[in-house]
């Protein structure tokens, strides 16, 4: 059951990403649920399998795609990868 509004993405935002990156759909809502209030994510390499229940391969793959979209932009680290997601205010590509 949603406990609030903001538990999921605004709906051209997961329309969009339905749309143009189906494949990832599952990977932006968790990277949502796991966002802090600045819209970003920190995420640990080595627990992209037990959290996301997918590949290193298959998360970046998801990444690369949902990047393309201007869903997200990514900074790469040793050991992590931060992702922040766009803002409400940003304009979705057309």
């Amino acid at each position: 059951m949603i406990t609030s509004l903001w538990e999921y993405p605004p709906l051209p935002y997961l329309e969009h990403v339905t749309m143009y990156c189906p494949k990832a759909a599952y990977t932006y809502l968790k990277l949502w649920k796991c966002r802090d209030k600045n819209n970003k994510v920190t995420v640990d390499k080595s627990r992209i399998k037990t959290e996301f229940l997918m590949s290193l391969a298959s998360f970046n793959h998801n990444i690369r795609l949902m990047a393309r979209e201007g869903l997200v932009n990514v900074e790469e680290r040793p050991n992590a990868l931060v992702l922040e997601l766009v803002d409400w205010e940003d304009e979705l590509p057309e």
